[in-house]
């Protein structure tokens, strides 16, 4: 049986994580960079500019401040990792972006989110065990946007995908960490979106991955 990550486990290895691999300064080294730019493609076609944003796993950062410089009036950043935030902060005003940009330390799936004309999330809802609550907490914030990316589950790729999340988390398993990763029915979410009186405004796919627009 797989482990449920607690909220501990997931800032912890996101923490030990924050500069592996992707220098804030060196775009092309960011964990995948390719999709985050799809996602923001989509997002850009959907309409961000003069808008709030919310995003929900937001790293150190580096998505809030594109979609800023992209003419966002107003974003919120959260994510569960302390030192990811306090990163972000420091990158955001060494920017220029402290009087848009918040990033604030908090659970998604559980926080009292405020309403935000766009709410965004890259490679996150795949840290959660239950989607359902995490969508759930999540739409209800968007007023106009609901954009994300994550792992494939279906057809040919999903399989494929599916067996490299095994051993992904038997990796975690044997370095001991508490963290695990999970794949969600991309039809699932597709319906609850659906549900909450949202249209897909674009997909693109990359690889075992997918960026989406939703919007009302």
């Amino acid at each position: 049986m797989t482990k449920r990550p607690t909220e501990e486990d997931i800032a912890e290895y996101f923490d030990d994580g924050i500069d592996c691999c992707a220098p804030r300064r060196d775009p092309a080294k960011r964990p995948a960079i390719k999709l985050a730019r799809l996602l923001e493609n989509q997002l850009y076609s959907a309409g961000i500019e003069g808008r709030s944003v919310l995003e929900l796993g937001c790293g150190r950062g580096e998505l809030a401040a594109e979609l800023a410089s992209a003419g966002a009036a107003r974003i919120i950043g959260m994510d569960l990792s302390p030192d990811n935030i306090a990163a972000a902060r420091q990158m955001a005003s060494e920017d220029g972006l402290g009087d848009r940009v918040e990033f604030r330390v908090g659970n998604a799936a559980e926080a009292t989110l405020s309403p935000h004309d766009v709410v965004v999330h890259h490679r996150v809802i795949c840290c959660y065990p239950d989607p359902k609550t995490f969508l759930r907490n999540s739409i209800a914030a968007s007023g106009a946007v609901y954009g994300f990316s994550m792992p494939r589950s279906s057809g040919l790729i999903g399989i494929m995908v599916r067996v490299a999340h095994v051993f992904e988390n038997l990796g975690h398993r044997i370095k001991k960490r508490g963290f695990r990763s999970y794949i969600h029915d991309e039809r699932l979410i597709d319906a609850t979106i659906r549900s909450a009186g949202f249209r897909l405004h674009g997909r693109t796919n990359r690889v075992g991955w997918f960026a989406a627009v939703y919007t009302r």
